[in-house]
């Protein structure tokens, strides 16, 4: 079972913070997306120091930060719409600046994208040359420290604009945290930006980042009610028809357990959603099984009997053979998939239904694990706080240390009262165990915090940028192991 979580770390967390893939088409359709979401912090900007908001158009651009295209097998026409639709809401803000500008006498000033065009684009080929293009520009007009930082901005951004959809989901988000993240992208626009200015953004960043999770965890709280301390990791078989969920919305693992309550329909998780056990509002699911298979998405879904659910920020490569048995909410979806909404869960639930489930029953296993630390630990000893995976080679490293992990996928609740609890600690040292782009975001909300030492464990191919770590090591001093 330990494996299952260290390899959720390995595999699966990517998928809540962008592209996982490495192959140079995704990577030059994201740049068009870039491209266009910079033009939209660059007028959003100068909106505010104007004391002119449109929050509307915010929110669209926030939300285009978040659509990453994860497989090569996408739908071409579903990208091709929404990328239609990012450049209509660039134009659109561009008219309201510009009205607005003139209304009051202001000097207006435009930024020059690397390319413009006012028609509907229709050809995919087309758009992946110009994606080609950008990424060679930046790369041919950017010196390498400088280019590491806003690769490092760019994550930071994305997984921010994650975690403020999220959010927005439970309740009405500040408008601030939008400007915030725009303004932080924003400064991709400008190639000629001193780094010092780009550094200082960050760590100023750090601070809302912290804030805007923080935040997010709250809700989770006052929604799924208090974390148990106390947490029991199910991976039980039941026979009947099933639903796999896989990816990291367990707001949409929620609503589908309320649709399928009375279906008798059992639904299993992929390691990635294992939060969902620390809240007490999935206790009242009987259907709910838990974690299935061997965290290999492959051979998962080859082994499941059922329908499977690709929630919205799923980022992971499906093989075409499964064509038919898999429905998703995701934005930007593989060919293979059937595209549903949240509120349309009808399709997925009939599928299931009619689907061969499992007839056979595997006795119930569980894990427990202890989701706290103990707060009357001496505070002058040397303390260590593991995010991750806490494997022996950490505990070998560290000897003589008290370590506290916090292993939950996904979850900051008690990592971060933690870090609240020895802030003013000389002595706490912070790892990053099996780090993805998830924690790369979760490392960069407390960088502008003073600890004896931060370490951060990088994982091969699970989508963070070789120059996003080089940054934390050169720039901000982050100990990579």
């Amino acid at each position: 079972m330990d494996n299952l979580f260290k390899n959720s770390q390995n595999k699966i967390e990517c998928q809540k913070n962008g592209i996982c893939s490495k192959n140079p088409v995704l990577n030059s359709l994201e740049a068009l997306i870039i491209n266009e979401v910079r033009q939209i912090a660059f007028y959003s900007v100068k909106l505010k120091e104007f004391n002119f908001i449109n929050k509307i158009i915010m929110e669209k651009g926030i939300k285009a930060l978040t659509v990453s295209v994860s497989d090569i097998d996408f739908n071409k026409s579903a990208f091709l719409e929404f990328y239609n639709s990012i450049k209509n809401t660039k134009e659109e803000i561009e008219n309201f600046y510009t009205k607005k500008i003139k209304e009051n006498n202001l000097p207006l000033e435009f930024i020059a994208p690397v390319f413009s065009d006012n028609k509907e684009e229709k050809s995919l080929s087309s758009l992946i040359q110009k994606g080609e293009k950008i990424i060679k520009q930046f790369y041919q007009s950017t010196q390498i420290t400088k280019s590491r930082l806003i690769n490092l901005i760019i994550s930071i951004s994305k997984s921010a604009s994650k975690t403020l959809i999220e959010l927005s989901k439970y309740k009405e988000a500040d408008t601030n945290y939008y400007f915030e993240i725009l303004r932080l992208f924003s400064l991709t626009n400008f190639l000629g930006t001193r780094e010092e200015k780009l550094k200082r953004r960050i760590l100023e960043f750090s601070k809302i980042g912290y804030k805007l999770k923080q935040e997010l965890n709250e809700e989770y709280i006052k929604v799924y009610g208090k974390i148990k301390n106390n947490v029991s990791i199910k991976t039980s078989i039941k026979k009947g028809n099933s639903i796999l969920v896989s990816g990291p919305d367990i707001d949409e693992l929620f609503k589908l357990l309320l649709k399928t309550k009375n279906e008798n329909i059992n639904v299993y998780i992929t390691p990635i959603l294992i939060k969902a056990f620390i809240y007490p509002a999935f206790d009242q699911f009987e259907n709910f099984c838990g974690v299935f298979g061997k965290n290999d998405i492959v051979y998962d879904f080859s082994k499941f009997k059922g329908s499977i659910y690709l929630t919205s920020n799923f980022s992971n490569e499906i093989n075409s053979s499964y064509r038919g048995s898999i429905y998703t909410t995701k934005t930007i979806y593989p060919a293979s998939c059937v595209k549903i909404t949240e509120e349309n869960l009808e399709l997925l639930i009939e599928k299931a239904k009619n689907t061969e489930g499992f007839d056979f029953e595997e006795n119930n296993s569980t894990l427990q694990i202890e989701n706290t630390f103990d707060k009357t630990i001496n505070p002058n000893e040397k303390i260590l706080i593991v995010y991750g995976f806490l494997d022996d080679k950490i505990k070998e490293k560290f000897k003589g240390y008290n370590i506290i992990n916090f292993y939950i996928p996904n979850d900051t609740t008690y990592f971060y009262e933690a870090i609240e609890f020895y802030k003013d600690n000389k002595n706490i040292e912070l790892y990053f165990a099996n780090s993805t782009s998830t924690t790369l975001f979760v490392l960069s909300t407390i960088l502008d915090k003073n600890f004896a030492a931060i370490y951060f464990e990088p994982v091969e191919n699970t989508g963070i940028n070789p120059h996003c770590i080089e940054t934390l090591k050169k720039d901000f001093k982050i100990n990579i192991v």
